[in-house]
């Protein structure tokens, strides 16, 4: 940097043809730096130190004085340099860097792939010589785009000031995301200047995928979110319910999935220390989805006498939509009209049970009361289709009661609300119908 100073209006004293002054270094006054170019009215702190130094002037004479500012910050290219609109740096592997904006009008830009459905953050802080959160140095703002934009000014997403967050030194973008592809980020001084002491720490937190994309209604599932910007304090919550944090790194963060009912969630990842964040969602289908299926797969009994238990349980299997693949924890309500003791609610004539790894669940029956017992099965959550009934009737012959099934329509169910009446018959024995007679 260069400059002069015009002494000529100043009176040398008693006449002498020379004079003495002491140069020194200070920041501008903001009071009187309005119209400094971008320095108003936001001023910059010197980069560096000066010792004050005692100069000789005469009449008419001009001095020349290199004023060497001890400590100060060198023009360093970061590691990603030369960045452009048109050819930008990949983001770091950990979502996590620190640069400068070293010359006047340099902009740092970087590029990442991310999915439909999600939002995120990108940070930037502003940083002084020494490494220290600053606000008297660059004031960055944060532009984003689709990889695929030929150069849209203002960006699509951007923050119109500097220092836009709660948080000393710190510019946060917030997005949400609306296409699968390729996204840009740029960082700017919000003045256009740029100096070797303009230094920052850049930050994009953001949740991609989550695996597995099942999870138990119990919540001992362990789920594994992979993405960039996490950081020892990252949080995880599944719908409104808090997953406890086992493991995390820059990329990774391994959560328990908390209980709740079937259906299907969005995973939220936070910064409580920033306020960044990132949801991904309906990623995770808790128990049942809503394109699930259930099936019969065993309950044909023969007739069963009053306070005793049918031979062969109730059994239903859950399956994936592609009709093959097990859903483990899935919940299905077992109930009937009129009641009977289900042994695997503990007697009761009605309770919830949980799929076990081949996606079955299945309970043994204890008839209460001579009756056509319709046996009902459904998920917890009434998520509504079509209804499959299988039907037992009871019939006299001359000497005993017999079953005669009909099935009134297929045995795959899609999983909606709907019940399954599985239709255990309990007919009065044989001795029960003579007197009947």
């Amino acid at each position: 940097m260069e400059g002069s100073f015009d002494l000529a209006g100043l009176e040398i004293p008693n006449g002498a043809s020379s004079a003495q002054y002491q140069v020194s270094v200070e920041p501008l006054d903001p009071v009187w730096s309005q119209t400094v170019g971008p320095y108003g009215p936001r001023q910059v702190v010197p980069s560096g130190a000066f010792q004050p130094l005692v100069v000789t002037v005469s009449k008419g004479g001009d001095l020349e004085q290199d004023i060497v500012m001890e400590s100060s910050a060198i023009q360093v290219r970061d590691w990603f340099e030369p960045t452009s609109y048109t050819a930008p740096a990949t983001l770091p592997v950990s979502g996590d860097w620190t640069a400068t904006l070293g010359s006047l009008g340099n902009a740092d830009y970087f590029w990442f792939n991310a999915q439909t459905n999600r939002t995120l953050s990108v940070e930037v802080t502003a940083l002084d010589d020494s490494k220290a959160i600053s606000e008297v140095k660059a004031q960055p703002v944060i532009g984003m785009w689709a990889l695929a934009d030929p150069g849209t000014f203002p960006a699509p997403a951007s923050t119109r000031l500097a220092f836009n967050s709660s948080h000393f030194g710190m510019t946060r973008l917030d997005g949400a995301l609306q296409a699968s592809t390729g996204f840009r980020v740029g960082i700017f001084d919000y003045r256009g200047d740029g100096r070797p002491d303009y230094h920052y720490h850049g930050r994009v937190f953001y949740a991609d995928t989550a695996v597995p994309a099942r999870a138990r209604v119990d919540g001992v599932t362990a789920i594994t979110v992979q993405g960039v910007g996490f950081h020892s304090n990252t949080t995880a919550t599944i719908a409104a319910a808090n997953a406890p944090v086992l493991a995390l790194s820059a990329n990774q963060v391994i959560a328990v999935a908390a209980s709740m009912p079937d259906g299907v969630r969005s995973i939220t990842l936070r910064d409580p220390a920033t306020g960044a964040s990132s949801a991904m969602a309906n990623v995770v289908t808790y128990g049942a989805g809503p394109n699930d299926t259930i099936t019969l797969i065993d309950g044909s009994n023969p007739a069963t006498p009053v306070g005793g238990q049918a031979p062969r349980p109730i059994r239903v299997q859950v399956l994936a939509p592609d009709g093959t693949t097990p859903v483990s924890g899935a919940s299905v309500f077992f109930t009937s009209t009129p009641a009977v003791s289900y042994s695997a609610c503990g007697g009761a004539g009605s309770c919830t049970l949980l799929t076990d790894e081949s996606g079955q669940a299945s309970s043994r029956v204890t008839v209460l009361q001579a009756a056509l017992i319709n046996i009902s099965v459904r998920w917890r959550p009434r998520l509504t289709k079509r209804r499959n009934r299988f039907r037992r009737r009871c019939s006299e012959s001359r000497r005993r009661w017999t079953f005669h099934c009909s099935r009134r329509s297929p045995g795959l169910l899609k999983a909606q609300p709907w019940t399954l009446p599985l239709a255990l018959g309990s007919c009065p024995t044989a001795h029960q119908s003579a007197e009947t007679r």
